[in-house]
């Protein structure tokens, strides 16, 4: 038994010569102003990033066909021409 018990002694006397683990901490206070802040940025920086991964608006594509079956049924409230698209505003939302 005693010579494990001085084998133990080495390994935590190795043990003790290894350099320190740097360790980071951050300290966050939360306060309202930091949730007020927080929400900002994400309003601020949410819109753009969703446009960019193609989370936009409902948008979808219909045929020329019934684009005009739809306008002469009444059922669209505004054309607008963007590019080489036309972009129907139903009156239905």
């Amino acid at each position: 038994m005693k010579p494990t018990i001085e084998k133990k002694e080495e390994i935590k006397k190795n043990d003790s010569k290894k350099p320190a683990k740097k360790q980071v901490t951050v300290k966050l206070k939360v306060n309202i102003w930091t949730i007020v802040f927080g929400i900002l940025l994400v309003l601020f920086f949410l819109p753009p990033l969703m446009s960019m991964l193609g989370f936009s608006g409902v948008q979808t594509k219909i045929d020329l066909s019934e684009a005009l079956n739809d306008m002469r049924t009444e059922k669209i409230e505004k054309v607008v021409i963007e590019n080489d698209n036309l972009v129907l505003k139903y009156k239905d939302g």
